[in-house]
């Protein structure tokens, strides 16, 4: 909303437009193994999170309250349920509770789980490759990236030799 207004203008997009590729561009894509259908599948083609929404059959008024992150938590849990009973899915719905910090019962049973399991010695703290993203700071997992997506971390080989100072006279030009 506050890059394209409410309701939202989205710039025109070139229909035929050719990707423009450089050879950075295929060299990594060899190497990363990257698979776009799933991108292209999550999106059916739209660019923009309001266009998805919409064709989800909501309209701006009901796309404006996601600003809220805590209307998402309110919104799709009984969809869910709902789509999960249509397949036959038996479940004691009872007991169905939100796992994020919004449920601070949830929450501090989390954290006193991961302080008793770290005080045991059975959590430790190691190398774990991942995606990092520059833009946010912090790592990033595979369904958090619009583009992408089955991209894994890449292992390079570093070789660093102490230099002999002054330089030999074989060396030397």
């Amino acid at each position: 909303m506050e890059n394209f207004g409410f309701p939202p203008v989205f710039p025109e997009q070139p229909v035929d437009a050719a990707p423009v590729k450089d050879a950075e561009t295929e060299l990594t894509k060899d190497k990363a193994k990257g698979k776009k259908s799933k991108a292209v599948a999550k999106t059916g083609g739209m660019k923009y999170q309001w266009q998805i929404m919409r064709s989800l059959g909501l309209d701006d008024q009901e796309i404006k309250k996601f600003a809220n992150y805590s209307h998402w938590l309110e919104y799709f849990p009984s969809l869910c349920i709902q789509d999960l009973k249509k397949i036959g899915v038996k479940v004691d719905w009872r007991r169905s509770f939100i796992t994020t910090d919004a449920n601070p019962f949830y929450d501090s049973f989390v954290r006193w789980q991961f302080l008793h399991l770290k005080k045991n010695g059975k959590i430790k703290f190691g190398k774990r490759y991942t995606i990092f993203s520059p833009q946010d700071n912090q790592p990033c997992m595979d369904h958090e990236r619009s583009q992408g997506e089955g991209v894994g971390p890449q292992e390079y080989t570093l070789i660093k030799l102490k230099l002999i100072s002054p330089a030999p006279q074989e060396l030397k030009g």
